[in-house]
């Protein structure tokens, strides 16, 4: 009797310990990427460093509303495009997304590196400064499209999950 009460605490402790296990191992891999910025709320665009050189990073501008929505527009396609703006000096993959449904934000794409998408979708102005390509990547992780140096035109961003830069 004391023997099977031994055998039946023992496998007890060992499925106890088993289930920490995996609930401590899900909740792990579960966590997001360190630079992740954990203040955006959800269902909201948001872009984030997964792997790369380490001086690569996104950024964003936001070009608030304020009543004025084609001036905020406009601002931001601006900023995107402009050949003295900041998108242009600092080499970066820009694009626009509506953020918060009260602005326009302009991410710049800066450096070597793969950068992944959240809740990116519509088609909206693009424009690659860097002088390299590239390459947008569907769900799997497979090449969708290239966007080579110099390009400016609107990308349809729904199919795009990730971004590599200097791909090519």
């Amino acid at each position: 009797m004391i023997r099977n009460q031994r055998i039946f605490v023992a496998s007890l402790a060992a499925a106890i310990t088993l289930l920490l296990s995996l609930v401590a191992g899900s909740t792990a891999a579960a966590q997001p990427p360190p630079d992740r910025d954990m203040g955006v709320t959800a269902g909201q665009p948001h872009a984030y460093k997964i792997n790369g050189s380490q001086t690569a990073r996104v950024e964003h501008s936001d070009h608030m509303w304020r009543g004025d929505r084609a001036a905020a527009g406009r601002s931001a396609r601006k900023q995107v495009h402009d050949p003295n703006g900041y998108c242009a000096r600092s080499g970066s993959l820009c694009t626009i997304q509506i953020f918060n449904g009260d602005r326009y934000r302009v991410y710049h794409f800066r450096g070597c590196a793969l950068f992944g998408l959240d809740n990116f979708t519509g088609l909206w102005d693009t424009h690659n400064w860097q002088s390299r390509t590239a390459f947008f990547l569907d769900q799997n992780g497979a090449k969708h499209a290239e966007y080579w140096s110099g390009r400016a035109s609107n990308v349809n961003w729904s199919p795009v999950w990730r971004i590599r830069t200097c791909a090519r």
